[in-house]
């Protein structure tokens, strides 16, 4: 039960972002733990991780390393549609 809230919640920022272009907001995607041997209250399978990079790649996303990102919100810069940023 907890792996469909998981899947549902990232399903749902990737279609807010698809949705909603955002210039000066970024969606950031924190994963605790791949694993299927740590606690799944802060995991997620690597087999569920692999379908969340899927996703992000075939429907177009850019990943930005986190530092980039902040760094391009602190400047005023303008964030590309389809940027997300994992850690």
């Amino acid at each position: 039960m907890l792996r469909i809230k998981t899947c549902s919640l990232f399903i749902t920022f990737m279609l807010c972002l698809a949705i909603s272009p955002l210039s000066q907001a970024a969606v950031i995607l924190q994963y605790h733990h791949v694993s299927d041997e740590t606690p799944p209250i802060t995991s997620i399978s690597p087999a569920l991780f692999k379908a969340h990079l899927k996703y992000i790649k075939d429907n177009g996303f850019s990943v930005w390393p986190l530092t980039k990102l902040v760094s391009a919100l602190q400047a005023g810069e303008e964030i590309p549609d389809k940027v997300v940023s994992i850690t």
